[in-house]
């Protein structure tokens, strides 16, 4: 078992290995069980040093690219949303500028009206075609 714990030791280079334990049985009758268990002890706690140190080590490595990750993807996520909204903004500005120029030049001919409902299609389809060609661009 000590030469177990030995090769343990020498496995690991830390600073709980600068420790000393004192114990309180130090004497030369040749008993060594407190000090194999006290060094056993030792030995065990500074493993599991060790391998708590290297899962924080995994951890933290793990949470820094999931974060890169996340942060990558809501990137996209803003351009596409920012492309929208753009769009959109087009659409009710052309809205404004097409009711502003309706509400004006409202008269009572049968005539005007049907040139106003023809270029009211014309806009529709505009704001249709500008939003299709968004659409194809962002996927």
């Amino acid at each position: 078992m000590a030469l177990k714990l030995q090769q343990k030791k020498t496995k690991h280079q830390d600073p709980l290995d600068q420790v000393t334990i004192a114990t309180d049985n130090d004497s030369e009758s040749g008993d060594n069980r407190d000090e194999d268990f006290w060094a056993w002890l030792h030995d065990v706690v500074k493993e599991h040093h060790d391998l708590f140190i290297e899962q924080v080590t995994k951890m933290d490595e793990s949470v820094d690219l999931q974060v890169a990750e996340l942060k990558s993807e809501m990137e996209k996520i803003f351009i596409v949303f920012h492309s929208k909204v753009d769009v959109v903004v087009d659409a009710i500005a052309k809205l404004v500028e097409f009711n502003t120029a309706y509400s004006t030049k409202v008269e009572e001919k049968p005539e005007q009206d049907s040139k106003v409902s023809t270029k009211l299609v014309e806009f529709l389809s505009s704001i249709k075609e500008t939003i299709s060609k968004d659409d194809l661009s962002t996927h």
